[in-house]
């Protein structure tokens, strides 16, 4: 099987820390395990599912770190059972940046908030039935010039983490490639249509 597509990895998780938020449930499986590049930096794309193969458009946790130094770049966990019932609204800026802080304190230091938006993420569980889930999309800048965010579901739990994605002004659309973002895979690898922006372009 191509390891360049979705064949699972053989080399082991040992070096992932992954943040308290990140929660793989049990029989779960590594499905996707490859070496790409973000943002012309060497990063490693981490998927589990609870498939024996990588499934676009489903359930998923996907962590994208840093090749050298393991520092984790993105998030995407898209887990049907961890959606709860609502909570009060605790406020989603200093929430956000209580993660990234918990995540990476250094790089947060420098993070100034700048919207909450209300929007909503979809996927399928594993019966193949449309999940929506309405979330908080709270985004920051930094002083590198790059953009960042955290996602929470209704009762506040993380289903998005992203540091040190990059815009592109002439394009008006963003600039990093989207290696959580199941589209934009399928758009990048053939098998599904190209994004409009503001998605990168595969």
């Amino acid at each position: 099987m191509d390891r360049s597509n979705n064949a699972p990895s053989q080399r082991g998780d040992m070096a992932l820390e992954l943040p308290a938020f990140v929660h793989i449930p049990p029989g779960w499986n590594l499905v996707w395990d490859v070496n790409r590049k973000r943002s012309g930096t060497a990063v490693r794309v981490r998927r589990w599912q609870p498939f024996s193969e990588r499934v676009l458009g489903g359930e998923q946790i996907t962590v994208v770190t840093e090749e050298e130094s393991g520092r984790i770049l993105s998030v995407r966990q898209f887990v049907t059972a961890l959606i709860r019932d609502p909570l009060p609204d605790t406020g989603a800026e200093q929430s956000a940046l209580d993660e990234f802080a918990t995540v990476d304190p250094r790089y947060a230091q420098d993070l100034t908030p700048l919207r909450v938006d209300a929007q909503v993420r979809t996927w399928r569980d594993t019966d193949g039935k449309p999940v929506v889930v309405p979330v908080r999309w709270a985004k920051h800048a930094h002083r590198t010039g790059t953009y960042n965010w955290i996602t929470t579901d209704p009762s506040g739990g993380v289903i998005e983490y992203e540091i040190e994605s990059h815009w592109d002004y002439r394009l008006s659309r963003r600039a990093t490639e989207q290696w959580d973002e199941d589209a934009w895979i399928a758009a990048r690898e053939g098998t599904g249509p190209q994004l409009e922006a503001p998605a990168a372009r595969a």
